[in-house]
């Protein structure tokens, strides 16, 4: 018997919607959808949401909701950094609420981990003592487990969040690209602490996307993307490339998400930092996330 849950989560870039049927294994997905609304612009220099922002969020929420009723299904709706962190993140979850008749949560960043790591292991490709990372736009999360316990840091690394704090130019600036760099960098050491993975694993909307770019997809395939490999100089490569053009040019790209061309270069330089504070050759790429995670949490 099909047995549906839904899930949405709210996140500082965009809003992502998954029905699936979890009495499959693994966990079948019957829809999915992303919308890109920049809940967190301006968050990084004002410390609040904007009510544009929190408008659009809202009534892409209720776009997901009226979908999950499809299914009968009520959704378990999560919000991330852009909440947790906003003065005003309280008043906005309350509006979006008010808006699409659900509940939002705001979880803490061990739950947002958490919810990661659980999707990230749904499909047993991901053993104890590897490293999962998840690639936000107002944070990182880079989590490990023995077997048994979650060890997580959530910091403050985003895609949103470092190209509003340092691109203004339109293609970027040398200067300005290596001064995001050099602040990366400095995250993601406080982020990896130390630990030494056997393997590097990557989720959310940043990784997936420059796979995409990389197998040039019309239509995204996220039986493609699970487990595809991401070499190091793969990454290189589209640094530099995406670096040289302009937003409109990388609108045209092949595989490029629809709203993501500004924020692609902050988000494929956060995953070339860890790759090289790492020191891997590669990072696996999943589409199981928090998503998929905050399926098994009743509604």
């Amino acid at each position: 018997m099909t047995v549906v849950r839904s899930s949405i989560d709210i996140g500082t870039h965009s809003v992502r919607f998954l029905a699936a049927d979890i009495s499959a294994t693994p966990p079948l997905a019957l829809e999915t959808g992303i919308d890109i609304t920049r809940l967190g612009e301006g968050l990084d220099r004002s410390n609040s949401l904007m009510p544009s922002a929190i408008e659009r969020t809202a009534n892409v929420v209720k776009r997901f909701s009226d979908a999950a009723g499809k299914f009968n299904s009520v959704p378990f709706v999560f919000g991330t950094a852009a909440l947790r962190e906003a003065l005003n993140g309280a008043r906005a979850a309350e509006k979006i609420s008010e808006v699409s008749g659900l509940n939002v949560n705001i979880i803490s960043d061990k739950d947002e981990a958490r919810f990661t790591y659980m999707g990230a292991t749904i499909d047993g490709s991901v053993s104890a003592g590897d490293m999962v990372i998840d690639i936000g736009g107002g944070s990182t999360e880079f989590i490990t487990s023995d077997g048994s316990n979650i060890v997580s840091n959530s910091v403050k690394l985003g895609s949103v969040r470092h190209f509003e704090r340092h691109i203004s130019s339109d293609p970027p600036h040398r200067l300005e690209l290596e001064k995001m760099r050099d602040d990366i960098r400095k995250e993601v050491l406080i982020g990896i602490g130390g630990r030494r993975p056997k393997r590097l694993h990557g989720v959310a909307g940043s990784v997936t996307q420059l796979a995409a770019l990389e197998l040039e997809m019309k239509v995204y395939d996220s039986k493609k993307i699970n487990g595809y490999i991401l070499k190091k100089d793969t990454i290189e490569k589209w640094i530099s490339r995406l670096s040289e053009l302009t937003i409109e040019d990388r609108k045209k790209i092949t595989g490029m998400v629809a709203g993501r061309e500004s924020t692609v270069i902050a988000g494929t330089a956060i995953l070339y930092e860890i790759v090289c504070a790492l020191s891997f050759s590669e990072v696996i790429v999943h589409d199981y996330d928090s998503l998929w995670g905050a399926l098994s949490v009743p509604v």
